[in-house]
């Protein structure tokens, strides 16, 4: 069989969800009930295929239904997204930005700290050659 001749298994619409299938949906079951009637079944059978299809109907409107909404809820989602992403990355370029003040402010205090621990070790020198030089005469005097 090429594929000039097959045929869909479901015929109209593809989106299970939209307007169109719905409608589509609900014609096909009315001819089918028509269908339904006009044949010869036991009575019997036809209301247990009419109690079958009526269960079907229901369970495949309530998933129109769900879907519509789960439909509804991820534009939404997408819509408040849009709406919050440039505050979120508002946010990031903050983030980044105190980041990198803050790695400049640890650089400076390190170069300040290193600076006055050189000055205070100078200085420590300075003072122990002046104490060395003033304890040495007394050192002797004894």
């Amino acid at each position: 069989m090429n594929g000039k001749n097959k045929r869909s298994f479901r015929p109209g619409p593809t989106d299970l969800n939209s307007v169109e299938a719905v409608e589509h949906f609900r014609k096909a079951a009315a001819e089918f009930m028509k269908a339904l009637a006009a044949a010869d079944i036991a009575p019997d059978v036809t209301a247990e295929i009419t109690e079958k299809l009526d269960k079907y109907q229901s369970g495949f409107m309530a998933w129109v239904e769900t879907a519509q909404k789960t439909a509804d809820y991820d534009a939404s989602m997408t819509n408040t997204f849009k709406k919050v992403e440039p505050v979120i990355a508002e946010i990031g370029q903050g983030v980044d930005q105190l980041y990198t003040e803050a790695d400049a402010a640890e650089t400076t205090t390190r170069d300040t700290v290193r600076t006055w621990m050189l000055i205070a070790l100078a200085l420590e020198i300075l003072l122990m050659s002046c104490v060395s030089g003033v304890l040495r005469p007394i050192m002797s005097l004894s």
